[in-house]
């Protein structure tokens, strides 16, 4: 159970961001039903070395990085996963305050 400072979801989006990621590349790694169900939803499916991705775009915020093709609104604003509900596994695997998070909140310039 986490013990460390609460972290709103809905207002980071740090772990929404890849500060690193080529704008062609793919962003969250997908087994062959989540892809074929992201292309039924419309979002971007990359393949990279054999291997399907959910797409990246780039962010309209203010900061000038890539996002999941499914995030909605700002980094260290509102914002949310316009698929949620059918979000693929790696992104139910991530946890807030886990190293993780701490790692993408930092690299977003967010408080850890």
């Amino acid at each position: 159970m986490w013990k460390g400072p609460t972290y709103d979801c809905q207002h980071c989006g740090a772990c929404c961001a890849d500060p690193d990621s080529p704008p062609e590349g793919g962003y969250v790694y997908l087994r062959k039903d989540e892809s074929k169900q992201m292309k039924r939803l419309g979002l971007s499916v990359v393949q990279e070395a054999g291997d399907d991705f959910l797409g990246t775009r780039i962010h309209a915020g203010g900061r000038s990085c890539l996002v999941c093709v499914a995030f909605r609104g700002q980094i260290g604003g509102r914002c949310g996963c316009s698929i949620y509900q059918a979000r693929p596994q790696g992104c139910r695997r991530f946890e807030v305050g886990s190293p993780l998070c701490k790692v993408a909140r930092q690299e977003a310039g967010l408080p850890v």
